[in-house]
C-alpha cells in the first residue's frame, strides 16, 4: 500500500535509491546477466545492511542502491566521505568549519540524488542500458526460438526427404506386386527378390539416420546432410516412384535396382590443359574445356583463357556435377575448344574417360590424358562419385549453426 501511494503522490525523487520499500520508482538491475554487466559489473545492486544482519532479511532488503555506472558510485563514496567529515569539523575546527561542511555535504548529497537529472551524460548511459538489456533480452529469446526450431526442423526434414520418399516407392512396389496376374510362385518369388535387392540399396543409398539429425554429445556436433543433399536424394526417389507407377512390370524389374542405386552422383572438376598448340599462323588459341557424361546431353563448359597454352582453373573452381544413369556404360567426354567471337568454336582435340576406371568412390581423384586427336596437349581433371548419403555429406554438409553471444 506504502508502495502504491509513493508511486501516486510521486514521493520518490530518484530512481537509484529505496528505503523501506517507500520508492515506487525505484529501478534494479536486470535480472539476467548482460554483456554490459560482465564487461565492467555495471549496473548493480548493493544492499548495505546485508553483511551487517545477514539473519534477518526483512531489514537485509529494506534499504536498496541502484548503482548505474562507475561515476555514480565515485559521487556516492565521495557524498559519504563528506558526511563523516562534518563531526570531524566540528571536533577539531568549530562550529563554522562544520557547518560548511554540512552545507556542502548538503550539496553534493544533493546532487547525487538528482544524479540522473543533472548529469546528461548519465541519463544517456541510462538510455543506452536500457536498449542494451533490451537488446540482450531479444537474442536470448531469438536463441532459444532457434534452439526450438531446430528441434522441430530435423523430424520434419527427416520425414519430408527420407521417410516419405521411401514409402511412395514401398507403396509403388506393392501396387505392382497384388495388382499383377502371376503365372507362378517362381515368377512373384523372382520379382519380390529384386525388391528386396534395391530396397537393400535405397537404405544404403540413404544412409544411417545420424547423417540426417542433429547429434551432439561431449560439447561436439556432429555434421548432417545439407538442404541441397536432401533434395538430390529425394528427386531421385521420387524419379524412381514415378518409374515404378508408370512401368510394366517386366521394366520395372529389369531397371530397379538401378533406378534405386542413389545418388549416384559425380563431381567433376577441371584442373587445368597443358602444352596445347599454339594455334594458327592468324590467331591464338583461347581454350576452354567443356564436358558431358551423356551423349544426348548439353556440353557443360569452362571460362576460356585467351591466347593461353596452359590454361589453369584450379582458382576459379570449374566443377560441374552429373546425375548418372547406369554406371557401367558412362562414359565421360572430354574436349579443349577454342572460342572464338565470329563463327562457330574450333576444336582442339578431345578424350574420354571410362566410368569403370575413375576408382573415385568417396574420394577425390586427379586423372590426366593426353589429347590423342590433337598435335599436342594433356588435359588434368579431379573427379568424386558420391554412391551413397555419407559422400554427399563430404560435398554439401548443412551449414554449422550461427552462435550469437550474449
Amino acid at each position: 500500500m506504502l508502495r502504491k501511494a509513493a508511486a501516486a503522490g510521486s514521493l520518490s525523487i530518484c530512481s537509484w535509491l529505496d528505503l523501506c520499500w517507500v520508492n515506487g520508482e525505484y529501478e534494479g538491475p536486470p535480472t539476467h546477466e548482460s554483456e554490459r554487466q560482465m564487461k565492467n559489473n555495471f549496473p548493480a545492486e548493493c544492499r548495505p545492511f546485508n553483511s551487517i544482519v545477514c539473519c534477518c532479511w526483512l531489514l537485509s532488503h529494506s534499504f536498496r542502491i541502484h548503482i548505474i555506472s562507475s561515476r555514480h558510485l565515485c559521487f556516492i563514496m565521495y557524498a559519504v566521505w563528506m558526511l563523516l567529515l562534518i563531526p570531524v569539523a566540528f571536533i577539531k575546527s568549530g562550529h563554522l568549519a562544520a557547518g560548511i561542511s554540512a552545507i556542502g555535504a548538503l550539496l553534493l548529497m544533493f546532487l547525487v540524488i538528482r544524479f540522473e537529472k543533472f548529469d546528461v551524460l548519465a541519463q544517456m548511459e541510462k538510455s543506452q542500458n536500457m536498449m542494451q538489456d533490451q537488446k540482450d533480452m531479444m537474442i536470448h529469446k531469438g536463441k532459444k526460438l532457434d534452439e526450438m526450431y531446430a528441434k522441430v526442423q530435423d523430424p520434419a526434414n527427416v520425414w519430408i526427404y527420407r521417410t516419405r520418399p521411401k514409402l511412395d516407392v514401398l507403396c509403388g512396389l506393392c501396387k505392382k506386386f497384388t495388382g499383377n496376374k502371376w503365372p507362378d510362385v517362381a515368377a512373384s518369388s523372382e520379382f519380390l527378390d529384386t525388391c528386396l535387392l534395391a530396397i537393400e540399396e535405397l537404405n544404403k543409398g540413404y544412409g544411417p539416420l545420424d547423417l540426417w539429425q542433429k547429434k551432439s554429445g561431449n560439447g561436439f556436433q556432429e555434421p548432417i546432410l545439407g538442404m541441397h543433399a536432401m533434395k538430390l536424394l529425394r528427386h531421385m526417389t521420387d524419379k524412381a516412384a514415378k518409374f515404378i507407377k508408370g512401368s510394366s512390370v517386366r521394366d520395372v524389374k529389369a531397371q530397379l535396382v538401378d533406378m534405386l542405386q542413389v545418388p549416384k552422383l559425380l563431381v567433376v572438376r577441371v584442373r587445368c590443359c597443358r602444352d596445347l598448340p599454339k594455334g594458327t599462323l592468324l590467331d591464338d588459341y583461347d581454350p576452354y574445356v567443356r564436358l558431358r557424361a551423356k551423349a544426348d546431353s548439353k556440353w557443360l563448359k569452362t571460362e576460356a583463357f585467351e591466347n593461353e597454352q596452359n590454361p589453369n582453373w584450379t582458382d576459379s573452381r570449374a566443377e560441374f556435377r552429373f546425375m548418372l544413369r547406369t554406371l557401367d556404360t558412362t562414359v565421360l567426354e572430354v574436349e579443349v575448344m577454342d572460342e572464338n567471337d565470329i563463327g562457330s568454336d574450333t576444336y582442339i582435340g578431345g578424350t574420354t574417360f571410362p566410368f569403370n576406371e575413375m576408382d573415385c568412390n568417396g574420394r577425390w581423384k586427379i586423372l590426366s590424358k593426353t589429347l590423342p586427336d590433337a598435335e599436342q596437349g594433356e588435359v588434368e581433371i579431379e573427379v568424386f562419385y558420391c554412391g551413397e548419403a555419407s559422400g554427399l555429406l563430404s560435398l554439401m554438409p548443412a551449414p554449422p549453426p550461427v552462435v550469437i553471444a550474449n
